[in-house]
């Protein structure tokens, strides 16, 4: 990631969805943590554990749709914008003035795929959500 390279925006979105991916894996850990902290009688860790790392989830969901909409327009597109003109062999034609001037076909690097946050990791304990 080299700050003002071309591919910077990808550099970014890559970061980003790595950082998803961690927060999506630590929901386990999150879950036998807390649970731990209950039975060691460190209740209000256990409880503020809970309540930071649900806060955290909540913002990582709030924001996946500013990072990754689910539509394209022009100016989100990752890279150069001669990149939009490669074509299947790897050239880059681009139009002319008598030429439409979107391309044939817009390839979707994966840092565009916007990544998952797991909803079927049940990690909080129900005795916190209960005294809400």
């Amino acid at each position: 990631l080299t700050k003002g390279s071309a591919y910077e925006d990808a550099g970014l979105l890559n970061a980003l969805k790595n950082i998803v991916s961690v927060v999506d894996k630590h929901q386990e850990e999150v879950k036998g943590l807390i649970r731990a902290l209950f039975v060691v009688d460190k209740i209000e860790e256990s409880n503020e554990l809970q309540l930071e790392f649900a806060s955290l989830i909540s913002s990582v969901d709030r924001n996946m749709t500013t990072i990754w909409p689910s539509y394209l327009e022009a100016h989100i597109i990752t890279g150069p914008i001669r990149e939009m003109y490669r074509d299947v062999n790897g050239c880059v034609l681009l139009p002319t003035d008598n030429e439409n001037l979107m391309p044939q076909r817009i390839n979707l690097s994966s840092e565009m795929i916007a990544p998952l946050i797991r909803k079927n990791v049940f990690w909080k304990m129900q005795i916190w959500d209960e005294n809400k």
